[in-house]
């Protein structure tokens, strides 16, 4: 029902339209406001003083028949949903269902309401429009990207820059919002804008059982037999089956195959993803599949072997990574810093300390990065250059020991066997007279009754 005065409006408007706002505004700038209210319809503030005043004067004089009116009044008021001020999330939606609707709205505007809501650190409805490098306006949906560092932009292929990257109209100018509150507003995922290109899914679809079961084969899957939702008297009846993998988009991957390109579009991705959080990409990782009832009224999911996404094999394959020294490498040629790892420090490459935070570990355990080490070799491979020396230094020497004694434990069953077996055959032992030998033929200590000349530990 159209019973709900407007402020401004010479007619009254149904609830559903009507925002109410507190005394005190949403916005200091007055001009910012203007702006705004242009696109709202917003409670006469008049009706709400005029109810203030009554009840002040009903509790004054006591009358009955006055304040049963008046709680009349605010029972209205809270079946319209307006008893209270309107959350701003709700502003922002009527703003932009109103400010969208129509022809498309000049830049300059579309980027004064957008720094409005970023002021507000508001959430943006699905419906709001952001227009990219290329001058068009593109849905939440779509993906745009602000190129938060600026170093995307130059790397980026020019049609996918052009249709995904946010105009630079947004940032140019800070008038209804500081720089400081849109890094803020953007990060904290109200914006529906993202910092890192997004993980699309990539959907096969077939009829064909055999052919569904090909493509997962060609995927990785090596199970022998797959789990069907469904289950159909003759084993290849036409049904629908899919396969939704996720990936970059493929021009990304580009330089692979140009080896004059340095590939600083990926590197730079990999490092923007950990400050991302893990909501850009989880629930992307694996590849899922499906299958749809004979009726087609339902989807199941088949149970398949963990295949990891495409954007997680390529990425685990390039050369993504900055080692400690600055050295770019595959995430699997790297360590991270862990109890089991620290052995190796100083042996092994391990990843920048500024990447390998508790945020980011999600991500570098699914890329590859090792938590724990992959054995004794490198260790073992130290002391026995150590023992082609003529005068090895003692310290160096202790060094490797105290890193393999470390090691010895936390590691496996069957690395200590390794050990064990390479101290048995091998000269890795450095005596007291500065000779190297193996474990069969030295002791811990000696006396004077003890065999002349017995090697002894250092």
């Amino acid at each position: 029902f159209r019973i709900v005065p407007v402020q401004g409006s010479p007619v009254l408007h149904p609830a559903t339209d009507v925002i109410r706002i507190g005394d005190r505004r949403l916005l200091q700038s007055e001009d910012d406001w203007r702006f705004l209210a242009q696109y709202l319809a917003v409670l006469d503030g008049d009706w709400i003083r005029f109810l203030a005043a009554e009840r002040d004067d009903a509790a004054l004089t006591g009358q009955v028949a006055a304040k049963k009116r008046l709680g009349a009044a605010d029972e209205v008021l809270r079946a319209l949903r307006l008893g209270n001020t309107t959350d701003v999330d709700v502003v922002v939606a009527q703003c932009t269902v109103n400010f969208f609707a129509g022809e498309d709205k000049p830049l300059s505007d579309c980027v004064r309401l957008t720094q409005i809501l970023a002021k507000l650190c508001a959430r943006v409805p699905t419906m709001f429009r952001y227009y990219t490098e290329d001058g068009s306006p593109r849905g939440v949906a779509a993906g745009v990207v602000w190129d938060r560092r600026g170093t995307l932009a130059p790397i980026l292929p020019d049609d996918w820059k052009a249709a995904k990257l946010l105009n630079s109209a947004y940032t140019d100018t800070w008038r209804a919002c500081s720089r400081e509150e849109w890094a803020n507003w953007v990060t904290s995922g109200k914006s529906g804008l993202l910092l890192v290109p997004p993980i699309e899914a990539r959907e096969f679809s077939t009829i064909s059982m055999r052919k569904f079961e090909t493509r997962l084969h060609e995927l990785g899957h090596r199970g022998a037999n797959l789990t069907y939702p469904y289950q159909t008297k003759h084993r290849y009846t036409s049904q629908k089956y899919s396969i939704v993998d996720f990936d970059f988009d493929s021009s990304f991957y580009k330089y692979r195959h140009e080896p004059s390109d340095d590939g600083r579009l990926m590197r730079e991705i990999m490092a923007l993803l950990p400050e991302t959080g893990s909501t850009h990409w989880q629930g992307r990782e694996r590849i899922v599949a499906d299958q749809t009832s004979t009726n087609g009224g339902s989807v199941g999911r088949v149970e398949i072997d963990l295949l990891p996404a495409r954007w997680v094999k390529q990425l685990s394959e390039l050369p993504i990574l900055r080692d400690t020294l600055g050295t770019y490498r595959k995430p699997k040629e790297l360590l991270r810093r862990t109890p089991d790892t620290e052995v190796l420090l100083g042996v092994e490459p391990f990843i920048d300390a500024r990447i390998d935070t508790e945020a980011a570990r999600p991500l570098m355990d699914l890329l590859g990065v090792l938590s724990r080490p992959t054995g004794p070799d490198t260790l073992l491979g130290c002391l026995r250059a150590l023992a082609e020396t003529a005068h090895p230094p003692a310290d160096e020497v202790d060094k490797w020991y105290r890193r393999l004694d470390g090691m010895v434990g936390t590691c496996s069953t069957a690395d200590l066997e390794r050990i064990k077996q390479a101290f048995r055959s091998e000269k890795l032992i450095l005596t007291q007279g500065g000779t190297w030998v193996p474990a069969t033929i030295v002791f811990l200590s000696s006396d004077e009754g003890d065999v002349p000349g017995a090697a002894i530990v250092r």
